[in-house]
């Protein structure tokens, strides 16, 4: 992953995703798309009844999401003890150009974000990166005791 630069973050939006539950992931029974992913993590002795993730995006937010960028775009939500499991994204039939991942806030202990073989660390909030690889194997954990949250956009 790539630093590209810091973006202006929107409180509101922060406060509201702290404060509100959001979709709950992974949807079960996976869809079609997600089930080999879904094998996968179970095959690994994941229990896919205790995973779970928040989404938020324009189905379920009520603020508009002004960014730098086009792309399609949802936030994510660890409660403490969450994890999403070591994944590769699915797109549809178009292959993005980009993916990134935006620090909603500031690196805390135990927020965990790693893709690859590395861990992204000492991040601020508003901190955009980009992929190396859209495809590249990605997951993310909360250990610390505070919700982690970030923003995922994926140009196409």
């Amino acid at each position: 992953m790539k630093f590209l630069k810091n973006i202006q973050i929107d409180h509101r939006a922060l406060d509201f995703m702290i404060k509100n539950t959001g979709s709950k992931r992974p949807v079960l029974p996976p869809a079609n798309y997600q089930k080999e992913t879904c094998e996968k993590w179970i095959a690994a002795g994941c229990d896919i009844n205790r995973l779970y993730w928040e989404s938020f995006s324009s189905d379920n937010f009520p603020f508009t999401v002004d960014l730098p960028f086009v792309g399609n775009w949802w936030f994510s939500k660890l409660l403490p003890g969450s994890v999403f499991p070591y994944h590769q994204d699915i797109y549809s039939s178009i292959e993005p150009k980009s993916r990134l991942w935006i620090a909603y806030q500031d690196y805390q202990p135990g927020h965990l974000f790693s893709y690859g073989d590395k861990v992204l660390t000492n991040y601020k909030q508003g901190d955009v990166f980009e992929f190396d690889d859209t495809a590249i194997s990605h997951g993310a954990a909360n250990c610390s005791l505070i919700p982690k949250i970030s923003l995922q956009v994926v140009i196409i």
